[in-house]
């Protein structure tokens, strides 16, 4: 019988630091500045994760306030910082995250969560149970800014098989992600790479899914509207296009 707080849910698991055991989860959460919705996010996860996990942070060039605010919360909840010094990247960020959470062979699952996001009870709960029921490489919940296929909408008990997951919050079996290597790194800032990482997964065999009994709130906080933003999200589509050409010629057929 699962003890139940006095909230009504089961209680929340601490992050481990080391030796998780066998089937636990990397989460992983890539930022920049931006406290007040890192802790939204931080605080979310802490109280509503039930499954063993550990928990990293890739820190991308933040302040030196976030900084000092890192260092006193890492002091008292049980998660690593590590750094990505480098412009922004988030490919690279989430691959450096994935990979240090994967030096222990008991972490089986790696899960993507940006730092603008809110999670609700049982969330890992329902995306493992979702990625456990079939051939999935990774899936991803619903929410109210998503693409196509992640948008909110009636709430169901199933998981649907899809084409494409946004990078958002994303969980990963670990051989799915070793079998690609992980997320291009040559898509510039952010940008299409979570649809590269998506068809790679298909054409290796497998599947990808929608929990749409799982929804995490996004604030959408992190994208920046620029000159040097938009010549990146060029510069990708040309590059995702120039690897997946047949995707091309079907939208201009």
């Amino acid at each position: 019988m699962i003890e139940l707080s006095d909230n009504g849910w089961p209680h929340s698991t601490s992050p481990f630091r080391a030796d998780p055991p066998l089937n636990s989860v990397g989460i992983v959460i890539p930022m920049r500045d931006g406290m007040k919705f890192f802790k939204l996010c931080l605080y979310s996860v802490l109280n509503f994760t039930f499954p063993p996990y550990t928990l990293t942070v890739v820190d991308n060039l933040s302040g030196l306030r976030t900084k000092k605010q890192l260092r006193s919360l890492s002091q008292n909840h049980p998660f690593e910082v590590v750094r990505y010094d480098e412009p922004f990247n988030f490919a690279a960020q989430v691959n450096l995250g994935l990979r240090h959470a994967f030096r222990f062979p008991n972490i089986r699952y790696g899960l993507i969560l940006n730092a603008d996001t809110v999670v609700e009870p049982d969330w890992l709960t329902r995306l493992l149970e979702a990625i456990q029921s079939d051939n999935y490489g990774a899936v991803g919940p619903i929410s109210n800014v998503a693409i196509p296929e992640q948008e909110v909408g009636r709430k169901e008990s199933m998981v649907k098989k899809v084409e494409r997951l946004s990078g958002f919050c994303m969980l990963i079996r670990r051989e799915a992600f070793e079998n690609t290597d992980g997320f291009d790194e040559q898509f510039s800032g952010g940008g299409y790479e979570d649809q590269d990482f998506s068809i790679r997964l298909s054409k290796l065999g497998w599947l990808l899914g929608v929990d749409r009994r799982v929804h995490v709130h996004h604030f959408h906080r992190g994208f920046r509207v620029d000159k040097k933003h938009t010549e990146e999200m060029q510069e990708n589509r040309v590059r995702f296009f120039e690897k997946h050409s047949a995707l091309k010629e079907e939208s201009n057929a």
